[in-house]
């Protein structure tokens, strides 16, 4: 019976052996199968994209071969220990790449690379244990050759150097690089000088040492700016109109992975609902979608540096008026802001309707929204059918309330958007009051309007636009 267990185990062993040199996903099952589970779909999809980019597999639209990849993933979802691992497995598939890391700091980079030379040197504990010389076993660390910073395998001169921010990179080059969270802390990375540093330092020393147009280059980091690492490489900020950094976008494949989706949490056995709801109660709303939405935090040359707030109504109010800025397309969002008009000349903002959701959805719920918030006039702007949402919204305050009110006004926007934007940016920031945690009770719009940038490339502007509209509207009302 043991004899018949032991060949059946040998038997078993061989498989998974053959699967773990041939296939990246599960090599990693095979070495860490506590955490490659089925229930980590992501993983799966990492693993793969991984894979596909060694083996010159991961194809551009014309079909040439990646061999560039940006990886941005939620805290906890495996990415480091992932390429980790991968680092092993293309050291077990050629002894002759050389691999460099580059993190924050030296202490990380050598965490990196300690895992990395460790999985190699694994002592096994027990007969059944599947590690990595049992699937790679003509590869060994070299002796008097394996420091945490720099080591080699067999007879190799080189095959893995770690580097953290600033630090030299010089000496051999690489065939395969890494860059794994190149910013410390959000207090970092909303420091635009230490970002331009982070910069300088990967553009002009780390990835100066590829050896060869067919280097592989991987970076793998959270998004916290338009002018991180990603942001540059990508085009999400340019110095000056029409100038980029010196890097084609359409050359990295972009592997982007938030916390929950429309379909909902992208994997529950990491982070599920409770504790996604749980952190983002609890966190900066724009920290934590950088976290666990990819949405870059830039503080750092944005438009609006702050807002008053109020905790009750002042008494002097003398109309509730709405700026309402329909969408025009299916990407814009459409928005409704109530607030109460003062007599000294401020708008207290009671409440926002924020929304990409269809016609058929915003009319009604506009109506309602006017009328719990005692809207006495509604200022519609829509290039592109505001005059029909304004009407549809008066039949519904008739059809639901019976009443004419509030009075709604449409009219056509003539002027450039970003300069009404950027020209009323004081002044919105100076009557404009929200509510305490405005933040909370409005997070998307709360969003577009912190992380709207006076330079670069803005995702969304129906916010600010809106925002604006409120002092316009104040302005044409002759209170300011």
């Amino acid at each position: 019976m043991n004899t018949n267990i032991l060949e059946l185990f040998e038997i078993e062993k061989k498989l998974a052996i053959q699967a773990a040199k041939e296939n990246f996903y599960s090599f990693c099952r095979l070495i860490d199968p506590a955490f490659y589970t089925p229930d980590k779909p992501h993983l799966y999809e990492l693993c793969e994209t991984l894979q596909k980019i060694y083996e010159n597999k991961l194809l551009k639209p014309d079909g040439t071969p990646y061999k560039n990849l940006i990886l941005n993933m939620p805290p906890r979802f495996g990415k480091s220990r992932t390429l980790q691992l991968f680092v092993s497995w293309c050291l077990g598939k050629d002894q002759e790449n050389k691999i460099m890391l580059g993190s924050y700091n030296d202490t990380l980079a050598q965490r990196f690379s300690r895992y990395t030379r460790d999985i190699i040197g694994w002592v096994k504990h027990s007969a059944f244990e599947i590690k990595f010389p049992d699937i790679f076993p003509d590869v060994h660390l070299k002796y008097g050759d394996s420091s945490v910073k720099n080591w080699a395998v067999n007879d190799q001169f080189f095959n893995y150097g770690a580097v953290g921010i600033g630090g030299s990179a010089t000496g051999a080059g690489c065939n395969i690089q890494i860059t794994d969270d190149p910013i410390k802390s959000v207090e970092e990375a909303l420091n635009g000088n230490r970002l331009d540093v982070i910069w300088e330092w990967f553009s002009n020393t780390f990835a100066t040492r590829t050896e060869s147009n067919e280097a592989i280059q991987i970076i793998c980091m959270t998004r916290w700016s338009t002018y991180d690492i990603c942001g540059r490489i990508l085009n999400e900020s340019k110095p000056d109109e029409g100038e980029t950094y010196g890097y084609n976008p359409d050359d990295w494949y972009v592997l982007r992975l938030e916390a929950k989706t429309d379909k909902g949490m992208t994997c529950p056995s990491v982070l599920d609902e409770t504790k996604y709801n749980k952190l983002k109660t609890g966190m900066d709303p724009l920290i934590f979608m950088a976290n666990y939405h990819q949405r870059p935090v830039n503080r750092e040359g944005q438009l609006y540096s702050g807002f008053k707030t109020y905790e009750e109504l002042p008494n002097d109010i003398e109309m509730i008026r709405a700026y309402i800025d329909t969408a025009d397309t299916g990407e814009d969002f459409l928005c409704c802001i109530c607030f109460a008009e003062t007599s000294q000349k401020y708008a207290y903002v009671t409440d926002v309707y924020y929304t990409q959701a269809p016609m058929e959805v915003t009319e009604p719920q506009t109506s309602i929204i006017l009328h719990d918030n005692n809207v006495n006039f509604a200022m519609v702007e829509g290039n592109n059918g505001g005059r029909g949402f304004a009407r549809n919204v008066e039949r519904e305050l008739w059809e639901k309330y019976g009443t004419n009110e509030p009075v709604m006004y449409p009219f056509h926007q003539t002027k450039n958007k970003q300069t009404r934007i950027h020209q009323y940016s004081f002044l919105v920031q100076k009557v404009v009051i929200f509510p305490q945690n405005w933040d909370k009770k409005f997070p998307k719009f709360y969003q577009d309007i912190m992380t709207y940038q006076r330079k670069g490339k803005n995702k969304h502007d129906d916010a600010p636009d809106a925002l604006t509209g409120v002092v316009e509207l104040l302005e044409k009302a002759g209170k300011l």
